[in-house]
């Protein structure tokens, strides 16, 4: 991609507070929740999953999500084993490809489809629930980019189009080939 971040890189000390801030404030009273609801989640019965999720949640949602998470992990997976992006540009405006997690993106694309598809999730459905990691991104970046927390950093056409086409539309494009496998199979065909 082609953004310039306005900020420095973090200290070890601001690494230090986000990770402080996670645990004191998501984790701490996570678990002081649950453990408050351990008693009432044991008195019932086996809870039978389709009829506690609306349908909404079922066929977009949940595999949205999954989608998302399981292309984040394979960007994160693919940057720590060393498995590097290529850089199609130097200098200024630095163009990277990703080429290990575009080759990945496929399988996060089904996973979304297939779980939509599962879910009774109609074709539009499964295929904003495989393609919702570029979306989400997509969506992103033009609101930091809107609010100025992300600048170009030569704002010139090409670089801007080169960015598009980098940092949506091939992942796009490799989201909706795992995706287009469920997206076409009949709703009635099992899995």
């Amino acid at each position: 991609m082609v953004l310039a971040t306005r900020m420095s890189h973090p200290s070890t000390g601001q690494w230090f507070g986000l990770f402080s801030g996670v645990v004191n404030w998501i984790v701490v009273p996570g678990a002081a929740l649950l453990l408050g609801a351990l008693p009432f989640l044991k008195a019932q019965p086996a809870m039978d999953w389709k009829r506690c999720m609306n349908t909404r949640t079922t066929t977009f949602w949940l595999p949205a999500l999954i989608s998302l998470t399981s292309a984040m992990a394979c960007l994160a997976i693919s940057t720590l084993a060393g498995l590097q992006p290529r850089f199609v540009a130097r200098g200024l405006a630095t163009l990277v490809v990703y080429v290990p997690w575009l080759l990945m993106l496929p399988l996060c694309g089904a996973a979304g489809a297939y779980l939509s598809r599962r879910g009774g999730g109609e074709r539009l459905a499964c295929l904003a629930a495989g393609l919702f990691p570029v979306i989400a991104m997509t969506s992103l970046v033009g609101v930091l980019a809107l609010t100025g927390k992300f600048v170009y950093a030569k704002p010139q056409s090409l670089y801007f189009w080169m960015a598009v086409l980098l940092g949506a539309i091939l992942p796009g494009v490799a989201l909706l080939l795992g995706a287009l496998a469920f997206a076409k199979a009949s709703r009635l065909q099992e899995f």
